[in-house]
């Protein structure tokens, strides 16, 4: 009977453990699913970060572009007035007093208001200009004062307040020797029994801090400087970090020549190997990974799909190893001998396990080129001020050209225009509008400068990315993404009904499910390219076929108009300020 208890108390233990063991793994695969999840988001806010950054790079680039322009602008009008300055002084002739009243634009909001100003202008009357010559600058052979350099020497900076030998070097202490010199020199450190190491271990390069015997401050160091490691605490520090021994290299003969081992793999797929090797997880969890891939990132299924090797290349490393031994092979060669070999059919599972885990990001890019066209489209199809801007340029044509040959007036011009240069060729002449330079500035005085440089701000970044589209490789990114987790899920489902891989055959399925969202992308593009139609029909564009040779040509008018007429808006909004604190102030003193 006691045996029979015995044995039994045996197998209840063994269940119980089996329970453990089982409730433990579980716990294990939860904790990996958990991790694997905040690894992707990590990644995804990785990706966000590296998206701001670029944007900010790319607005700081406009505004030093901006700026550029505005110098350039502000050194020309100074060049100007200097020459007309010389002119009126040569010339010396009659000036004559002419008044004119400027009105200004309508206030930029409901609490800004602004007044009629009228300006005073001298301007000369013309004359005939002379024939002879300016005053010259001179240029005389004397120099101006320059710096004097002695050839004696000042006094030369010293580093050490004292005198001694200690002033001809320099010193390398570390800080606890800076801290504690004095109580060292008088011996009242605690000396630390020393540890007895059998085994040479790496060495740790840290700063080193020592307390005095007889310090009164309370500090970590003083509550452990008198514990002492065991014994198995020591030797697990030596197993860990072991160092190891230099490689000795034999010593042979010069005419002894010795056989190289086989070179299987090329330097690239070297590479490739040693960059994955640099990425995975330690070998001993690499064989939990493999079962499942359970606690491998992104990144790093993305370094082993691509760097394991093909068929023919695992022949040759099975060859070698029958021949040669895994000696003779090369550090990544064994790596692949013994981590690729063992397990059948990994390439394939790592794509499936790959594609699901990538499927959101590549869909991401695809659907964000699909929506920069579709607002696009929208965005000149409805906006207000592109519609004002242009109208104004056609009025504006109108005026000029008196219509056609045969008396009618224009409806609107080819978007050629927008790019020629025309309008801006036109220049204004003298006695014009004030701060109107050619035609273009007219036309955007009228709607508005402040409106027109508002606009130019908020569209810089869609128009941009809208002139990079090409629909040609959009389409081939959606046919490439959707018939390559095609065949890879279908590969998988064959190589899951063979070998009875519940797990592979899961990802499978949940591979083609996500690749329906391929075709709903799809649609989505379809109905982005009509839009582009019907746009290029609203414009009556027949040159620009492309969408980036479409957008592009908005993108380049807009940001030419977006630094001067943000100059403007800026002006603007200063002089209205300034009105309005007078006003206050007035109504303040009136009171």
């Amino acid at each position: 009977m006691g045996r029979v208890m015995c044995v039994c108390n045996c197998k209840e233990e063994q269940e119980a453990q089996e329970y453990k063991n089982r409730v433990f793994e579980i716990l294990v695969m939860e904790k990996a699913e958990e991790v694997k999840k905040l690894s992707g988001v990590v990644a995804e806010k990785d990706q966000k970060i590296l998206a701001l950054q670029k944007i900010v790079k790319l607005q700081q680039q406009e505004i030093d572009e901006a700026k550029k322009k505005l110098v350039a602008e502000q050194q020309f009008e100074e060049k100007t007035q200097e020459r007309k300055a010389e002119t009126m002084a040569q010339q010396k002739a009659p000036t004559k007093i002419v008044e004119i009243v400027a009105e200004k634009e309508a206030p930029l909001s409901d609490a800004e208001t602004e007044a009629s100003v009228t300006d005073t202008i001298v301007i000369p009357t013309p004359a005939t200009p002379g024939k002879g010559k300016g005053p010259t600058v001179g240029k005389g052979k004397g120099k101006g004062p320059t710096v004097g350099k002695g050839k004696g020497k000042g006094p030369t900076p010293s580093t050490t307040k004292g005198k001694g030998k200690g002033a001809k070097g320099t010193a390398k202490t570390t800080a606890g020797e800076q801290e504690g010199g004095a109580e060292r020199k008088k011996g009242q450190y605690f000396r630390q029994p020393k540890i007895i190491v059998d085994t040479p271990v790496k060495s740790l390069k840290w700063e080193a801090r020592r307390v005095p015997e007889d310090s009164a401050t309370d500090n970590i160091w003083l509550s452990l400087r008198n514990d002492h490691p065991e014994a198995s605490f020591v030797l697990a520090i030596q197993s860990s970090f072991a160092a190891r021994a230099p490689a000795v290299k034999p010593v042979t003969n010069k005419c002894v020549s010795k056989k190289k081992g086989p070179e299987i793999l090329s330097a690239a797929q070297l590479q490739e190997v040693g960059c994955m090797l640099a990425k995975l997880p330690e070998p001993a969890q690499l064989s939990t990974c493999f079962r499942d891939f359970s606690g491998l990132t992104g990144e790093q299924l993305g370094r082993l799909v691509n760097a394991f090797p093909q068929a023919d290349i695992m022949k040759k490393v099975n060859e070698a190893l029958e021949t040669h031994g895994m000696a003779a092979l090369r550090k990544e060669e064994q790596w692949v001998a013994e981590a690729f070999a063992a397990v059948k059919d990994l390439h394939l599972k790592g794509k499936v396990w790959f594609a699901v885990e990538e499927f959101s990001h590549e869909m991401d890019w695809v659907a964000m080129k699909v929506r920069v066209l579709v607002d696009g489209c929208d965005f000149l199809r409805n906006d207000e001020t592109v519609r004002a801007v242009l109208g104004s340029v056609v009025s504006v044509g109108n005026v000029l050209n008196a219509g056609d040959a045969a008396g009618e007036r224009a409806d609107g011009f080819g978007l050629g225009l927008l790019q020629s240069g025309l309008l801006t060729s036109v220049k204004a002449t003298e006695g014009g509008t004030n701060g109107v330079r050619h035609v273009l500035d007219f036309a955007v005085s009228s709607v508005g400068p402040g409106r027109v440089a508002e606009v130019a701000e908020k569209s810089q970044q869609l128009l941009r990315a809208a002139a990079k589209l090409e629909l040609k490789d959009v389409e081939l990114e959606l046919d490439k993404l959707g018939t390559k987790n095609r065949n890879i899920a279908k590969q998988g489902k064959e190589l899951a009904a063979m070998a009875q891989d519940i797990a592979l055959q899961r990802k499978c399925e949940e591979l083609e499910t996500k690749n329906l969202e391929v075709e709903k992308l799809r649609e989505s593009f379809n109905e982005a390219k009509k839009a582009f139609s019907a746009l290029r029909e609203y414009y009556a564009d027949d040159r620009y076929h492309d969408v980036a040779d479409f957008f592009g040509v908005f993108q380049k008018f807009f940001h030419e108009q977006a630094g001067p007429s943000a100059k403007y808006l800026a002006t603007a909004r200063k002089n209205a300020a300034s009105t309005k604190r007078s006003v206050q102030s007035r109504a303040a003193k009136v009171q």
